[in-house]
């Protein structure tokens, strides 16, 4: 019968407020983490000026009890005030030290959460960020930075000073009378119902509006980034992107101030009965002292006593209701460095072999996580070493899911992928990736210096600059980069450096192919490793396409006819599986699908020549 029954206390379970109340320790673990010793020293302070109004009343009673007895500027009058003085001083020290060490720990906190959230992220699988429901998490926990944990632990905090405040005063109202007392622990009860159903609509509000601000900050960098920019203008797009930021920030901003509104009309009511029973409990105390049961004294100390002891429990219940609250947005976070991710390495892996002979996919089967579609049924191929196996197909043949299954960013529902015959799932996946040489066709653009842009093919190795250049040079990369204005100390894009230097498509692509190169990886995969260059750039690339693959394992994905067919091998891929391998002679011959791609590019070509060769006459 217990476990079915349920207090609410406004709209909120007790049990759900208790279960809150379980998160506090893991956000204090955080602060410890980050910021022990200014934790420690802001608490220490604020105990500090919670005793001071109740030592600092006690004390103005005894002046009040004094001047009404006649007593003179005399010695213990002179003591009074300079413990009142004391004790004011005391407690404007400590709450302006309590400032700063607040201010220091969240600076701290954000700073190591920072670095916690984004070496998390590090470690996950693609997949999670490639499901929106887990970048409205994501977002959640990133827009709380530093801010819940530390407003949800310096809540209770503030609710344990006032706290202190609270059963100092409470003493003295209970001496005086009992039924005072319990009159203000009652008129606090209304503060606990508002911030108990307000912080539970707040929650619910910003869960809901998660998705429509991720849109709004995604507008807001397409109207200010350097790569939406050209196009913004060229297309006039801003009037319309504009209309959309508009409605899509005016709706945040309405739901904010529908529950700011909300909130502060309950606050009001709870309040207002606050204040009244307050004022009752005065009226009884003026009726002590008038009936000379009470002195002008203790008449002070009840007013102040009453007052204090009615704001520090509705700011104290306030507070619990800011525990509450925050507690909800933690658990966004909280459930963010939960995620775990599900390509792990084994306990005991095997050793990658030191020579590459083949790479295969075996009965493959695959469907992108959350989706009906199955991309591989049965998909095997195998990529051979010292060969480049060209692959072709129209998009959404799985070409690029092809991709992130060989490099282990998805692993396959069924089936394996082996290397050397053993399953890739039986290797540390950090050191089988470090087998890859991968350019992607939508290749990162670093706004880092040249020099660091192509150091990231082995970013935690030591530099190595003969490699660098090297790799440079095979990419056709290393006269543009002399040309810089600082060359290899160049800023690449202008985003953080003035002086910073924009590059063409295809010099980014020059820059991307060199940063694999310098890589130095058994296995390479082009993904479109010319799209970006120009013919005379491309023809250049591949004159030394066979001394950039020597002794690699190469998968090589192009569109181009002119490209794939100085591979070893092609296969060509449709619906997510193979329906045609050989040369590009005998798949020529073969009069198949390759053969009909192939002729339409070839007429697609030939036309575009006749009609330079009609301009140029």
């Amino acid at each position: 019968m217990w476990s079915k029954t349920v207090l609410l206390v406004g709209d909120i379970p007790v049990l759900n407020l208790l279960r809150a109340l379980n998160v506090i320790p893991q956000a204090l673990h955080l602060i410890r983490e980050s910021s022990a010793k200014a934790f420690f020293l802001s608490v220490s302070a604020i105990a500090l000026v919670g005793v001071a109004p109740a030592a600092m009343g006690v004390l103005t009673k005894l002046m009040v009890d004094r001047l009404a007895s006649g007593s003179t500027f005399d010695k213990g009058m002179r003591l009074l005030i300079l413990l009142l003085l004391a004790f004011a001083v005391i407690a404007s020290i400590a709450q302006q030290a309590s400032d700063y060490w607040r201010i220091k720990m969240r600076n701290q906190l954000q700073q190591h959460l920072r670095h916690e959230i984004a070496k998390h992220a590090a470690t996950l699988d693609l997949s999670f960020f490639e499901r929106p429901s887990n970048y409205d998490m994501f977002d959640r926990a990133r827009r709380d930075l530093g801010f819940r944990p530390f407003v949800m632990s310096y809540a209770l905090i503030f609710a344990f000073q006032q706290l202190v405040v609270v059963l100092g005063f409470t003493i003295t109202v209970i001496a005086f009378q009992p039924l005072l007392a319990l009159a203000l622990m009652i008129s606090a009860l209304p503060t606990l119902f508002v911030a108990g159903k307000t912080s539970t609509e707040v929650y619910s509000s910003q869960s809901s509006l998660t998705p429509k601000r991720r849109r709004a900050d995604y507008l807001d960098r397409i109207l200010t980034e350097d790569r939406y920019a050209k196009e913004v203008r060229l297309y006039n797009l801003a009037p319309q992107l504009l209309k959309k930021f508009s409605r899509l920030t005016s709706e945040i901003f309405s739901e904010n101030i529908r529950i700011l509104k909300a909130r502060t009309v309950r606050f009001i009511g709870a309040d207002a009965i606050s204040v009244t029973i307050q004022y009752f409990a005065l009226v009884f105390v003026v009726l002590r002292v008038v009936t000379g049961s009470a002195t002008v004294g203790d008449f002070t100390l009840l007013l102040v006593a009453l007052t204090n002891v009615r704001q520090g429990l509705t700011e104290m219940l306030a507070q619990l209701g800011e525990v509450y609250e925050n507690s909800l947005f933690f658990n966004d976070l909280t459930r963010f460095l939960a995620e775990e991710p599900k390509i792990v390495s084994p306990h005991h892996p095997q050793s990658i072999p030191k020579r590459v002979r083949e790479l295969a996919l075996e009965n493959v089967v695959f469907a992108y996580p959350g989706s009906a579609e199955t991309i591989f049924d049965g998909l095997s191929l195998e990529l051979r070493a010292g060969e480049v196996t060209g692959l072709v197909g129209i998009n959404g043949a799985g070409k690029t899911t092809l991709v992130k299954l060989l490099t282990r960013l998805y692993q396959p529902q069924q089936g394996k992928i082996t290397l050397n015959g053993i399953d890739i799932s039986l290797f540390d996946f950090h050191e089988y990736r470090d087998c890859f040489g991968v350019l992607l066709q939508d290749f990162a653009r670093y706004q880092f210096t040249a020099r660091e842009n192509i150091l990231l093919g082995r970013y935690n190795d030591s530099a190595n600059r003969n490699r660098l250049l090297q790799a440079a040079t095979e990419a056709g990369a290393t006269t543009m980069v002399e040309t810089l204005p600082e060359g290899w100390e160049t800023w690449l894009g202008r985003q953080f450096h003035d002086r910073g230097q924009d590059l063409s498509g295809g010099q980014w692509q020059r820059i991307a192919l060199a940063r694999m190169l310098y890589r130095d990886a058994p296995i390479l995969v082009l993904d479109e490793p010319s799209a970006a260059l120009d013919a005379e750039a491309e023809a250049a690339l591949f004159d030394d396409y066979k001394s950039l693959t020597a002794n690699k394992t190469t998968l090589l994905i192009t569109h181009r006819f002119t490209t794939v067919r100085m591979a070893d091998r092609i296969l060509v891929m449709e619906d997510g599986k193979v329906i045609e391998e050989g040369t590009h002679t005998s798949l020529l011959k073969l009069g198949g699908r390759y053969a009909k791609l192939f002729n339409a590019q070839a007429k697609a070509f030939r036309s575009l020549e006749e009609v330079r060769s009609e301009m140029k006459q």
